[in-house]
């Protein structure tokens, strides 16, 4: 899928000294194999027939890669598209969109950032909304696009209040418009 080159082209040009492709890859096949907390899935290194990592790793560099992917989470998902497309044979001419939430052990909701103005910055992730488990407790709300194969196109989190209905356009406009395919089917449930 052509992470190996994404991230390895990213590391050179930037001042990052740890293997971020490994964590990566450790953190993607520790999510698929044996789900765990992070800290968890970096102790799992050594279980594998030939360890990802090699010795001596900062098992704290598990928190930095989460953040290089965080902040380049559009050009990855941008790269994952492409060479779907070019070598797996990717046709969204059918896009499927559904939301779905989950929630947080927290107390309180995530604050709102205001300016000195009382104007909203950016607004707090976690927020008391209709969770689907019927939890009392903060929520964040999920979109995610799918083709017709069931593979993930591109996933947007919202905040825990925001209505269902109102995802799916800022979600179109954020993650399916720069990744230029032409015509297609959008089909989403009834909210």
């Amino acid at each position: 899928l052509g992470l190996n080159t994404f991230f390895s082209a990213y590391k050179s040009f930037s001042k990052i000294q740890y293997d971020v492709y490994g964590f990566a890859k450790l953190l993607i096949f520790g999510r698929l194999l044996t789900p765990a907390s992070k800290c968890a899935t970096v102790r799992q290194n050594n279980d594998y027939f030939e360890p990802i990592l090699d010795e001596g790793f900062n098992p704290d560099n598990v928190y930095d890669t989460l953040s290089f992917i965080s902040e380049n989470k559009d050009k990855i998902i941008r790269r994952l598209n492409t060479n779907l497309v070019k070598k797996a044979g990717r046709r969204p001419q059918i896009i499927y969109y559904d939301v779905t939430n989950f929630y947080f052990e927290v107390e309180e909701p995530d604050a709102d950032l205001l300016d000195e103005n009382g104007d909203i910055l950016e607004k707090g992730l976690r927020k008391m909304g209709v969770s689907k488990e019927n939890r009392k407790q903060p929520i964040v709300q999920m979109g995610l696009f799918m083709d017709d194969a069931g593979i993930p196109i591109s996933i947007e989190t919202f905040p825990g209040n925001t209505l269902d209905h109102l995802t799916l356009r800022p979600a179109l406009k954020r993650n399916i418009d720069d990744l230029e395919y032409s015509r297609f089917l959008l089909i989403a449930d009834r909210g």
